[in-house]
């Protein structure tokens, strides 16, 4: 529950960021639109798959990685995902 609460506090942060930066920017500007559950958070398993590409590289051993990812698994489950995609309405906007 702690980790998920830090996990949408973090998202909440950088969401806001770009939020101030949009009403910085002018009105004449274009800005592009993006849904934050996009690319490689599109799905839980793609999201998964670069955390373990990023995390064989750092892993010396095979039971390192697996330890590593059933930690990310741990702090981020797929339930908690698949709630927060289904829940969460988020949009990145930037200047184009």
């Amino acid at each position: 529950m702690k980790k998920s609460l830090i996990f949408i506090l973090l998202l909440s942060l950088l969401l806001s960021r770009f939020s101030l930066a949009q009403n910085v920017l002018s009105d004449t500007e274009t800005f592009a639109h993006q849904d934050c559950f996009s690319g490689t958070l599109v799905e839980y398993d793609s999201w998964l798959a670069m955390m373990t590409k990023g995390n064989k590289r750092k892993a010396k051993t095979p039971e390192e990685l697996e330890k590593r990812l059933s930690k990310f698994k741990e702090m981020f489950p797929r339930e908690n995902f698949d709630k927060y995609k289904e829940s969460i309405e988020c949009t990145m906007t930037w200047s184009t």
